[in-house]
């Protein structure tokens, strides 16, 4: 029997529902304790066509399924080669580099103070020789590459170029991902360098060398993991992760470049936490807003442009230290998301990540824990399994309207530069993170074991990564042997070269692999662009 609006208010009163106490969602408000007909849009259309809200390919995982990696990095290139080493062997399908802060801030491993930090939270990579070791044995042509570098990304991939030209790899021959999303470094991370306007040049660099040289290659992943971290809401996280996006793609335009030779070789990337059905329902929404502001704004036309390829990322602070083995649960909540929402990969962090970088066997969960789902479970037994929920579909289309707001109200702002160099969106992540810890600590937000359901902490132990206290040494003495060896009045010219590019507005990429191939530092390529371009100031609040 189908009940007119009138009948279902009167069967929702009497039945109690408007009285249920108020359960909040991603949309920040009650969800509905029931969805009706009424409250969805019955063309929902189907997977692999415009607007792709069911799924980028018509088959989704039966065809094949997401590509199941970790990040993973940590100490010097040995250890993570291993590292990797253990992970392909279980089953990873290739490998997501996480590097230490030194790195993503661009000073090299002996620069003065970051020594306590050196392979801390990642590798340690100072020069074309660290690469070298890192995949050493490993079949780069034949495995997909994920390079974490955020500010640094530039120099991380001529470095990386470099090493592979030296194993007789050409860079046509390489697949995988870059994250070089430097604009949200600036909301959420406090790792730049340069000013936000250069450092989208040094972005629009890598795209547009990668776009003509790396063909298998996605030279830009639109992020909103760093952002959900920093306390964004999860339609902040796209929102503001888009409204990025605009400003790249509109930079892009503005430099010439064609937008349907980029945009199929971009992708994004966003956080998986344990409301597994919003979290679905919000990559459905991103996938259509996506191709529809690739299409209308941008004037897209080959279909694989408005594809909006998702990396999920399960983890992060939504992983607490209170029973760390909960975490196990929480992760496979995220990862149920993320395969129901139709995600291309996936990094599944680790249960111990509230202390440290994953051991083999925390790592080896992780991993089993996709393999489980992915192979154990009928999530992936048919396109989009949630399509037609009233619940999801629902959802689907409300979570597209927040999203869409929060992208106007940026451009109300003057576009993602305006607001960031104002502190605009800063402050709303800050305001948000202040939100939710309030709803922590009242408990409007439960979570098990940390604000309801507490049990004795007191005699449990966990077995965590042991960081390598010796690293620093390891490479401080690796680079004191290569700047002796090198020829110095080489790497000045190059460095040189690289500043009069910098300068002139020339394609750098070419320019800093020159500065590889002659030895140069990460650290000193980032001090060369630092002369030109200058430092990020942030606004104060």
């Amino acid at each position: 029997m189908t009940m007119s609006a009138d009948q279902l208010a009167a069967w929702r009163s009497k039945n109690g529902l408007d009285s249920i106490a108020e359960r909040p969602g991603l949309l920040g408000r009650n969800v509905d304790p029931l969805y009706t007909p009424h409250d969805v849009d019955p063309a929902v259309g189907l997977p692999g066509e415009y607007p792709f809200t069911r799924g980028v390919y018509p088959a989704m995982y039966r065809d094949r399924l997401w590509q199941m990696r970790l990040y993973s990095g940590f100490g010097d290139a040995e250890s993570t080669n291993e590292r990797w080493r253990f992970l392909l062997a279980h089953g990873n399908n290739g490998v997501s580099a996480a590097f230490d802060l030194p790195t993503q801030c661009g000073l090299d491993s002996d620069a003065d103070g970051v020594a306590p930090e050196v392979g801390r939270v990642g590798v340690a990579i100072d020069c074309v020789q660290d690469f070298e070791r890192l995949f050493r044995g490993l079949p780069v042509d034949k495995m997909g590459i994920s390079l974490n570098a955020h500010s640094t990304a530039p120099m991380i991939l001529a470095l990386f170029l470099v090493a592979m030209e030296r194993q007789g790899v050409r860079p046509e021959q390489l697949s995988g991902s870059m994250t070089t999303d430097v604009l949200k470094d600036y909301v959420a991370r406090g790792t730049w360098i340069y000013p936000p306007a250069d450092g989208i040049r040094l972005v629009g660099d890598v795209v547009e060398y990668c776009s003509k040289e790396m063909p298998r290659f996605y030279p830009l992943v639109i992020r909103g993991p760093d952002m959900r971290d920093a306390g964004a809401t999860a339609l902040q996280e796209v929102g503001f992760a888009f409204a990025n996006a605009i400003a790249y793609l509109s930079y892009f335009a503005e430099r010439g470049i064609d937008i349907d030779k980029i945009a199929p070789r971009l992708s994004a990337q966003f956080y998986y936490y344990g409301d597994f059905m919003q979290e679905a329902a919000k990559t459905r929404a991103a996938r259509r807003l996506w191709a529809r502001l690739l299409t209308e704004r941008f004037g897209a036309k080959k279909r694989s442009s408005t594809l909006l390829r998702i990396t999920a990322s399960v983890g992060g602070t939504h992983f607490q230290a209170s029973e760390p083995e909960t975490n196990i649960i929480r992760g496979t909540l995220g990862c149920l998301g993320a395969v129901l929402g139709g995600v291309q990969g996936m990094l599944l962090a680790g249960y111990d990540e509230a202390f440290d970088i994953p051991t083999e066997d925390t790592a080896r969960i992780a991993l089993r824990t996709q393999q489980i789902v992915g192979y154990e479970s009928d999530a992936t037994a048919t396109s989009d399994p949630l399509g037609g929920s009233y619940f999801v579909e629902a959802m689907t289309d409300e979570i597209e309207v927040g999203i869409q707001q929060i992208i106007d109200e940026i451009a109300d702002q003057g576009g993602a530069v305006a607001a960031i160099e104002s502190g605009y969106m800063q402050r709303e992540v800050a305001a948000s993170a202040y939100a939710q810890e309030l709803a922590e600590n009242d408990g409007r937000k439960p979570l098990v074991a940390v604000n309801i359901f507490r049990g004795n902490q007191k005699d449990r132990e966990l077995a965590v990564h042991a960081p390598d206290s010796a690293v620093a040494g390891r490479q401080c003495e690796i680079l004191g042997d290569l700047r002796q060896q090198r020829a110095g009045a080489e790497v000045d010219h190059q460095l040189d070269l690289l500043r009069q590019g910098a300068g002139r507005g020339a394609n750098l990429i070419p320019l800093l692999m020159d500065c590889a191939r002659a030895d140069a530092t990460l650290g000193e390529m980032v001090s060369a662009l630092r002369s030109v371009f200058g430092e990020f100031v942030e606004p104060v609040s």
